[in-house]
């Protein structure tokens, strides 16, 4: 019992001294990858190299559920153990050592490793969170809402093919009586539809009637509607005989013209 408990704490702390000293190196390689970067930025690459490596083998060994979840935890854990090395490789071959030349394109394999490496775990997490099973059930009923709203939209379709006759029948008719009662639209109520009313003037309409009340009302503007000889004869009945026309006034130019018949000697 004691030398399995003794076993137990000389592996965990074989294990905290060695991903120490792998993050010391991770962290140095990107220290010299981003020398202008904030002095915490390379200590928070290590959680897509030696942390995601702890981290990821936690989640797949205590937390994942499921085949989707399962299978991403593992899969990470395998591609972080896959960069420390590369960075542990990449900062013992390029930091200045003299006994062994490095290969020409480790430097620029482990620089986009960076990047790459970035990208895997975020799209892991993505993928994490897509596998959950709660989020699977949730899925998974929507997309039977989906295909019963779809099934809907089809069936709405074929019933309005069905339908589509006596519907257009029934709007048909409203239509039609909607048209009849334009027709027979009579707003001012003289028997005259509106519609054969239109381009006339608009305003209160003068009868016979109206204007044989407004004649008697006004029985001088009868003579108005006389003959002229007949209107001539009245007024100088009625009216004063006026003086005669002074020389040279009432005449035309030139010598007096002859009156029409004959004088009173018998002469014309």
């Amino acid at each position: 019992m004691l030398n399995r408990t003794i076993a137990k704490y000389l592996f965990y702390m074989v294990a905290v001294i060695l991903f120490t000293w792998t993050a010391s190196l991770t962290v140095s390689f990107i220290q010299s990858v981003l020398p202008n970067s904030f002095w915490a930025v390379p200590y928070l690459a290590l959680v897509v190299f030696d942390g995601g490596l702890i981290a990821w083998m936690f989640v797949f060994l205590s937390h994942a559920q499921g085949n989707i979840q399962r299978a991403t935890a593992l899969i990470l854990t395998i591609v972080n153990l896959l960069g420390v090395g590369l960075m542990v490789i990449a900062e013992i071959l390029l930091d200045g050592q003299t006994l062994t030349a490095a290969p020409e394109s480790l430097g620029t394999v482990a620089v986009w490793a960076i990047g790459i490496w970035t990208i895997i775990n975020v799209a892991g997490v993505v993928l994490f969170h897509l596998g959950d099973n709660e989020a699977r059930k949730e899925m998974a009923i929507q997309s039977e809402k989906d295909a019963i709203f779809e099934g809907a939209l089809t069936a709405l379709k074929n019933r309005r093919i069905a339908a589509q006759q006596g519907l257009a029948n029934e709007m048909s008719a409203t239509m039609f009586a909607q048209l009849l009662s334009d027709i027979r639209a009579d707003s001012d109520k003289n028997g005259i539809p509106d519609l054969l009313e239109r381009g006339q003037q608009s305003g209160p309409r003068i009868t016979h009637d109206d204007v044989a009340a407004y004649l008697a009302a006004n029985p001088e503007l009868m003579r108005l509607a006389l003959p002229v000889s007949q209107n001539t004869h009245d007024t100088s009945r009625h009216d004063a005989p006026a003086a005669p026309p002074q020389a040279g006034q009432g005449q035309p130019n030139g010598p007096a013209t002859k009156p029409l018949g004959r004088t009173g000697d018998g002469r014309p």
